[in-house]
């Protein structure tokens, strides 16, 4: 799968390797541009690496790139088979077919089972005007090899009546119609109309995250301050959410497994433009973590780490700011001082989400 990344300075092309289904190791992409190589074994994801314009790689180089880039990954999941007696490299020098062998003895115990189809799981995909990515969407979640057992749409303050007519086009999908602006109001809607015992969000506003509906009768539902919307924050509700998941003494699990795809920007001016979102949500998002736990002391890191942090960079840069770390830098202060001024501005409305008891 190749795909392009395109910008004023320097153009990279996307491509995934599936080491499970090639018969050789992958030759080196054209070096004429940048290249992002990602490295996967069936669905699950190995590693990562960059390359760039113009590079002198040999085939053998590019070899030993792709085991360093998947090396820890390989370990992470061979550690737990105990029948593992020969070196995965050294096989690779008997030939190409043996170390594929030797890899599907680690990875094979982690297929799913296809014997599970269904799981009580309500997916939340919040969303506004934007029918065609919904149908991607939605079309993936349908032909998993497991669905979840509902699905629900929350179409946040639309201009239009795409997102329904979207929705009629797949069966069992529920369609739920969100008139106050703001992702974190939809992500709420979505929460308190699902009737599974755990909550998933698959979204490309926010992170793929789940939680069990227990947690939001404990710990509230998501800051409506925070995250996308006209009279929001801009970004950082999910992450102010964990904060208070972790501090309610519940766990979080990460699992590499679980991935998605997002479809990202591509214009320099739109990045930005998420940069700002970025930095004025994580500001204020940290100081209402500040404000609701003083002792987790966040007033140091947005006060002083971070300034900190901005004014090394422009001394280290001085005097020429070549590179994307200073093209971005004043959007990323621009963003944190709104930050600031939004969360002093809004600071008697910050609190304790709603709870349901």
């Amino acid at each position: 799968m190749n795909n392009t990344v395109d910008d004023s300075c320097t153009k990279y092309v996307i491509h995934k390797f599936n080491l499970q289904e090639i018969t050789s190791f992958p030759e080196f992409p054209n070096n004429s541009h940048g290249n992002y190589i990602t490295l996967w074994w069936n669905d699950i994801a190995l590693g990562s690496f960059y390359t760039e314009p113009y590079e002198s790689i040999t085939r053998e180089d590019f070899t030993q790139m792709i085991l360093e880039a998947i090396e820890d990954t390989v370990q992470h999941y061979a550690g737990r088979q105990k029948n593992l007696d020969k070196d995965g490299k050294a096989l690779l020098s008997e030939s190409f077919k043996s170390w594929q062998q030797w890899m599907e003895g680690i990875f094979s115990a982690w297929h799913w089972n296809a014997d599970i189809k269904c799981v009580p799981v309500s997916v939340v995909v919040c969303t506004r005007n934007r029918a065609v990515h919904l149908k991607k969407c939605l079309r993936a979640l349908m032909n998993q090899s497991c669905v979840p057992q509902e699905i629900l749409v929350v179409d946040n303050a639309p201009s239009d009546e795409s997102t329904l007519l979207a929705v009629k086009e797949f069966d069992g999908i529920r369609y739920i119609r969100e008139l106050k602006p703001g992702l974190d109001f939809a992500r709420n809607t979505g929460a308190r109309n699902a009737t599974m015992q755990v909550v998933a969000y698959a979204d490309d506003d926010g992170a793929n995250m789940a939680f069990r509906k227990e947690v939001f009768d404990k710990v509230g539902y998501f800051d409506e301050l925070l995250d996308v919307g006209p009279f929001a924050a801009g970004c950082d509700g999910d992450s102010e959410m964990y904060f208070r998941v972790l501090n309610g003494n519940y766990t979080m699990c990460y699992n590499p497994r679980a991935i998605s795809f997002h479809k990202h920007r591509k214009e320099i001016k739109e990045l930005k433009r998420q940069i700002y979102d970025y930095y004025k949500g994580w500001s204020a998002a940290a100081l209402v973590q500040q404000k609701n736990n003083p002792k987790a002391n966040y007033a140091r890191l947005v006060f002083r780490r971070y300034p900190y942090q901005c004014i090394r960079t422009v001394i280290r840069g001085f005097p020429l700011y070549s590179g994307w770390l200073h093209e971005t830098l004043w959007v990323e202060v621009k963003g944190y001082l709104a930050g600031l001024y939004f969360f002093f501005r809004n600071r008697n409305r910050f609190g304790n989400p709603e709870r349901t008891n």
